[in-house]
């Protein structure tokens, strides 16, 4: 009986390390320089050349990588702890191998994207390692994207009329706590924001340095100008710039929440909310607007809210007339969708 239990918890502790040292290739990937360092080309030795580069590289922003290790071992750990008792995840091994493949995708993205290569994956032992740590680590954050979202979805499983689901507010919260988990990092690698040359022209239009004109939204000139100003106000520019990319990202939060809600209420089928929501909470279409400044980022989500305002409308045909709650929020969101 000793000898049982005392293998049951060797296995609790092989568990345990093993999230550990996966939260931490993953907060690793998340965070590192992948291109080659400037130095190569010099004579160092293997060993040499080995450490220089880890050290240029993966140890870019020590705080942001030890935050994003917490969140993250956090997060698999209480994803472990939601499935012990229910079905195994073994039954998803095409998702591990979609993981797999894409982790691969992604690898070779990360390469492309610095010389149009695939060269920086294997140019010296330094890459080497780091290509393995952006592997491993990408497709074990993937893996915990698609254990979270199928976990979301065996709980509304067995729904089959949105009207006498009792527990619809608590799915609500699990949903917006998913696109939390999974846009968070975003936030904190763009710190305070990321800004584009629309961003910089707009702000140039508020201040008077350049003439308004139509190529440029001037309420979300405004929002963005305002934004500033009051960070100048309270002593710091930066903290007015991560305010409004606060305000956006709960408004992102809030709008593919509602989404989700909609598609369960419609009966969509359950493949194609687990397919919505992986795509909303990895796709670089979706993740690149979360710390992002420009005049697209509000545009895209009220316009994502006005057309299903628009397809409820005509599910509800006439009737939404009679409910001046919705008919208002309908126009508000037509509004945001003009102005934005």
């Amino acid at each position: 009986m000793q000898n049982r239990m005392q293998s049951c918890s060797c296995k609790r502790e092989i568990r345990w390390v093993y999230h550990i040292i996966m939260s931490l290739l993953a907060a690793l990937s998340l965070t590192m320089e992948f291109k080659i360092p400037e130095y190569i080309g010099l004579n160092f030795a293997v060993s040499r050349e080995f450490m220089v580069n880890i050290e240029r590289s993966l140890i870019v922003d020590p705080f942001k990588s030890t935050l994003l290790f917490g969140m993250i071992f956090i997060w698999s750990i209480k994803i472990e702890l939601m499935n012990s008792n229910k079905i195994n995840i073994i039954r998803y091994k095409l998702y591990y191998f979609i993981c797999m493949v894409l982790g691969f995708v992604w690898l070779s993205a990360k390469s492309y994207l610095i010389n149009n290569s695939l060269v920086n994956i294997y140019a010296t032992t330094g890459q080497v390692v780091k290509s393995s740590i952006y592997y491993v680590g990408t497709v074990y954050f993937l893996i915990l994207v698609g254990k979270t979202v199928f976990l979301l979805a065996d709980s509304a499983f067995l729904i089959t009329n949105y009207q006498v689901y009792t527990n619809i507010k608590n799915l609500r919260c699990k949903t917006f706590l998913f696109f939390f988990i999974i846009w968070l990092p975003h936030i904190i690698m763009a710190y305070p924001a990321s800004l584009i040359s629309d961003a910089w022209g707009q702000l140039a239009m508020f201040y008077g340095r350049k003439t308004f004109t139509t190529h440029h939204p001037p309420f979300h000139t405004w929002l963005i100008g305002m934004a500033v100003k009051f960070g100048a106000k309270i002593g710091s520019v930066n903290t007015g710039l991560f305010l409004f990319i606060l305000f956006q990202f709960v408004l992102f939060l809030l709008v593919m929440t509602y989404e989700i809600d909609l598609m369960r209420r419609f009966n969509a089928p359950r493949w194609l909310i687990i397919m919505t929501m992986i795509i909303a909470g990895t796709s670089p279409y979706y993740t690149a607007y979360i710390g992002l400044i420009t005049k697209d980022t509000l545009y895209s989500y009220f316009f994502l809210l006005f057309m299903i305002e628009l397809y409820y409308l005509n599910i509800r045909g006439g009737g939404f007339r009679g409910d001046k709650a919705y008919f208002f929020a309908y126009y508000i969101v037509c509004g945001g969708y003009i102005v934005s």
